[in-house]
């Protein structure tokens, strides 16, 4: 299955649908499903997603959500078949993951 991205998270296992290697937990107990998510929220109080920015505050915490809610919000956004085109691959994901040979979008 051709992707658009190249996720870390999934790496050569990516063939299977959702199937994340690892989730970050901050210490302020926010989780995201990779490094660059939890960086870029971390650092800059963004997602660069408007669908993930617009979620309710703490709609990531775990002192507001279980972990498997937060983890559903995720895997129902980010999925192996939305990288397949560049129109449907979320923002989040085209801004630090997009393969060489599509930066120029």
């Amino acid at each position: 299955m051709e992707r658009v991205v190249y996720c870390i998270n999934h790496g050569d296992r990516g063939l299977i649908v959702n199937d994340w290697t690892e989730i970050e937990i901050s210490s302020d107990l926010h989780v995201y499903p990779c490094c660059t998510l939890h960086a870029f929220h971390f650092l800059d109080g963004t997602f660069y997603d408007e669908y993930l920015d617009g979620l309710p505050k703490n709609w990531n915490s775990l002192k507001h959500h279980s972990i498997d809610e937060i983890i559903k919000t995720f895997r129902e956004y980010i999925t192996v078949e939305k990288w397949q085109k560049l129109e449907t691959t979320p923002q989040c994901c085209k801004k630090q993951c997009l393969l060489q040979k599509y930066n120029e979008y």
